[in-house]
């Protein structure tokens, strides 16, 4: 079954013809489901900590939904945001439905072949704004906090056709996607689930995180990752892009609240084709005592969007996070 947008138009009485200049106010239904597991709001562990499930959730997740349009520079296009699709029901699948607004330069007339773009999460609502990574300093150590703000995913589905009908009191376009109505997304970051011991196994409770390393990514800028879906050019800024981060300048960091004995970071990184190095820094506790110090530690490791890490980081205490290790 194809994917359906439904347009209300302004009255039953208007023909194809006489409605080629379309009022931008109206609005498209639009119905998708998305299936293949992308990681959302609605995360859960298993009671070993290492298994994570997905499942979307009812009225609370909400797709941007974004059109690709022709500026009329010199082929120039720009991508629009024309408003969000939120989950019909708990699960995995699930079935997004929303209205969108209609574009100048996206309407039943012009439909056939326009790109849809569908994403998670949807940047205008809550503050958010195209440039998601100044977010990035608001993880928080919790999972819940991941799953709504940090876990970037998108999708594309092209229009394939389109077929006004009567119905009613009105009539109503219908526009049909292209490979039915299933919406398949890319993840972006990696959820990763870190837990801290020093060199003797004592657990470690930390008030203070932070993680290091070449091509860590600072700005995920989505707007820009969509102009260039295959080359990657655009979207990230990172804190380091050189084989050997400077001691002095921080990366992705956060406090966790109340001594957690594990904490959830998204991470992107620039190179997700290669083992990277990361330095590891935490103000941390043994459990069960009051004494704060600090810890470091360096480790490898190839971390892919879309994927989950749960893993136990041994760390060394050190006098102060410049000493080298």
């Amino acid at each position: 079954m194809l994917a359906a947008i439904t347009l209300t138009a302004c009255s039953s009485d208007d023909s194809v013809e006489d409605n080629k200049t379309v009022n931008p106010k109206l609005t498209y239904r639009l119905e998708v489901q998305a299936e293949n597991g992308a990681k959302t709001r609605a995360l859960s562990l298993d009671p070993t900590g290492k298994i994570l499930t997905a499942s979307w959730k009812k009225d609370d997740d909400k797709l941007g939904v974004h059109v690709y349009s022709d500026t009329g520079f010199d082929g120039e296009v720009t991508l629009n945001w024309v408003g969000y699709v939120k989950a019909n029901e708990d699960g995995n699948p699930t079935t997004f439905i929303g209205d969108v607004a209609e574009l100048p330069h996206f309407n039943y007339m012009n439909a056939q072949g326009a790109t849809l773009v569908f994403t998670f999460p949807n940047p205008n609502s809550d503050g958010y704004q195209f440039n998601y990574g100044s977010q990035k300093y608001k993880q928080d150590g919790t999972i819940q906090t991941l799953a709504t703000r940090f876990d970037f995913a998108s999708a594309t589905a092209i229009v394939e056709q389109f077929e006004r009908q009567q119905e009613g009191d009105g009539d109503k376009l219908y526009i049909m996607l292209q490979g039915g109505n299933k919406i398949v997304f890319q993840n972006h970051a990696a959820i990763t689930a870190f837990s801290f011991e020093d060199e003797d196994g004592n657990e470690l409770e930390p008030s203070y995180f932070e993680v290091n390393g070449k091509g860590l990514v600072e700005e995920f800028d989505l707007f820009e990752y969509l102009f260039d879906l295959k080359e990657n050019k655009g979207p990230y800024i990172c804190f380091h892009d050189d084989d050997n981060p400077p001691q002095y300048e921080k990366g992705l960091f956060f406090n966790p609240q109340n001594y957690p004995s594990t904490v959830y970071v998204a991470m992107l990184n620039k190179y997700t084709s290669q083992k990277t190095e990361y330095t590891f820094f935490v103000s941390a506790r043994k459990k069960g005592e009051s004494v704060v110090n600090s810890y470091k530690c360096k480790v490898k490791a190839n971390l892919q969007p879309g994927l989950f890490y749960a893993t136990t980081l041994k760390m060394k205490e050190v006098s102060n996070f410049y000493e080298e290790i």
